[in-house]
This record gives C-alpha cells, structure tokens and sequence, in this order.
C-alpha cells in the first residue's frame, strides 16, 4: 500500500470519524446542554464591562454579571412589550377588516368560523401551552445562574482549558468560531435591521395601516436562511396585479427591489470572505441540518459544518506532520 494512499484513507477516516461524533453531539448533547452553551457565549460577551464594574466600581463578578444580565432583559422584555402592544393591535385590526381583502376569484372566508376555530384550539391545547411556558421559565432561570457562575469562575475557566492537553486546540477553534459566527450574526443583524427600516418606511409612505407589522415580518423573514424577503414580496406582488392594482403592485415590487440590492451590496462589504462557505455549500448544509436536526438544524448545519472541517483540520494537520 503506497504512503499517499495511506495518507488519503487517513484523512477519510478523520473526517468521518469527526462527522459521526459531531453528528452524536448534536442530535443527542446538544439540546441538554443548550443553555449552558448560551450561557458561556453570554458570559465571554459580558466580560469587558463585568470586568470593568469589577475593577472600576469593587462588584463582585458574580452580581456584576447579574445586574448586565437582568438589565439587558429587562430592556427587552420593554422593547417586546412595547413593540407586542402595537403589533397585537395591528394584527387585531387585519383580521376584523380581512374582507376587505378578499380576491376577485371566489375566495370566500368564514371569519366567524375562523375565529372560533382559533378560540376552541387556543383552549383545547392550553395544556400543551402551559406545559411550554413551565419549560421556558425553567430554561431561562437555569441560563441565567448558569451565567452568573460561569462568569465568576471565567478566570479559572480560562486556566483550565490552557493547562489541558488540546487547550491550544480549543483556543483555536473557539476564535475561529466566534470570528466566522460573530461576523455572520452581525452581518445578519445589522442587514434585518436595515431591511425593517425600509420596510417600514416604504409601507408607511404607501400608507398602509399595518406598516410595522409587515416591516417587522419582513425583516425578520430576510435574516432567515433561503427564505428573504421575495417570500412575502413576490407573492404579494402577483395578489395585486391579479386584483388589478398595478400601481400598488408596482411600488411593492420597487419595494422589494430596494431590499434585495441593499442586502447584495451590503453582504459581501460586511461578511467579506470570513464566513469560508459558498452560497451553494451553505444551502445544503442548511437543507442537511433541517433533515438531521430539525427546524433548529437550519441555524446549527453550518455551526456543525464549520466545527468538522477545523477539527478535521487540526488533526489532518497532526497526522501529516506524524508521518514526516
């Protein structure tokens, strides 16, 4: 058996070896130890301005950390109430005046029936309901105790992973992922903002009565993988033109023109090449996560993709330099 053709089974043999285990920890691992995970990304993110409070005004890390926390959640839970307030109102008033939108071929919809059928569903699995809320009361306290410890022990976290025996690897690969994630959520954050913004503003000069909802929608939609806004606009935009409202269908269209060139010059300024995956290899590592891990595969294909190819990586690297 000649060396190059022992080198290649090698490198096979790492990468499917590294695929089988990430597989196994994200399909079974993954979800138990999810907030513990948050809590450890959350506690690197608060580490400066615990660390100031710490040094600056004599806190200790442990309340430091808790006050960040609670105050960032409690900024959302105002924002999310605030916003909800509207867009409960918003969605209120779509579904009161939802015949006014009927199209011209015969759609008829029963709202009564509709809205009983809603009313009878939101009892039956209010259960199922409670049950959840139980579930993500829990979550949310285990995450936030998690955080507060693992802030304060960050010190000896830190010295740990150096004192272990992959820790040079550890550090690696968690540069290389929060480098590579970082500037896509980032990238995504900053370009579904700017998308709601347009949105909204279009929609609102359009003068229609549900602009923020519909911004909102929109440009969450957009930050979402293969979806983007021609998911909502295209179809809205055939709607009208089959209800012969060309000029509306026309600024809807405008609309969603603005948004798609906005998002193609922006990505690219933003993400640069840092992301190292094609748009073509990105989707079916998102379509590949959706079949393995579910729903929330969409978000955790290309996280469990970038963490085989570094790992595989580092211990082909190993190898090679084994044989030498």
């Amino acid at each position: 058996m000649s060396r190059d053709y022992t080198t290649k089974l090698k490198i096979l043999s790492v990468f499917a070896v590294v695929s089988g285990v990430i597989y196994l920890v994200f399909k079974y691992m993954l979800p138990v130890v999810a907030p513990f995970i948050i809590a450890l990304i959350i506690s690197v993110l608060v580490d400066r301005p615990v660390t100031f409070l710490e040094n600056k005004c004599h806190i200790k890390r442990s309340i430091g950390t808790l006050v960040i926390v609670i105050a960032a959640m409690a900024l959302l839970c105002l924002f999310v109430c605030y916003g909800g307030k509207i867009l409960v109102k918003q969605v209120y008033d779509f579904i009161n005046k939802i015949e006014e939108y009927k199209l011209p071929f015969n759609l008829n919809m029963d709202i009564k029936v509709i809205n009983e059928k809603i009313v009878s569903g939101v009892v039956d699995n209010s259960p199922g309901y409670i049950s959840g809320f139980t579930m993500v009361f829990t979550g949310v306290a285990v995450f936030i105790m998690a955080t507060v410890f693992i802030s304060g022990d960050m010190s000896s976290i830190r010295s740990s992973v150096k004192k272990n025996i992959f820790g040079k690897e550890i550090i690696y690969l968690g540069r290389r992922l929060k480098t590579v994630l970082g500037n896509y959520l980032k990238t995504e954050l900053i370009i579904m903002a700017i998308t709601c913004v347009i949105c909204c503003v279009g929609l609102f000069i359009m003068k229609n009565p549900y602009a923020l909802l519909l911004g909102i929608v929109i440009g969450f939609v957009d930050a979402l993988p293969i979806l983007g806004t021609g998911t909502i606009f295209l179809p809205w935009v055939l709607v009208l033109v089959f209800m012969h409202r060309l000029k509306q269908a026309s600024m809807i269209m405008i609309l969603y023109l603005i948004c798609y060139y906005t998002r193609q010059f922006l990505e690219p300024k933003l993400m640069g090449d840092k992301f190292g995956m094609s748009p073509t290899v990105m989707l079916i590592t998102i379509y590949a996560g959706l079949k393995l891990f579910g729903v929330m595969g969409v978000f955790t294909g290309p996280v469990a993709l970038i963490l085989i190819r570094e790992i595989s990586d580092i211990v082909i690297k190993k190898l090679v330099i084994e044989d030498k």
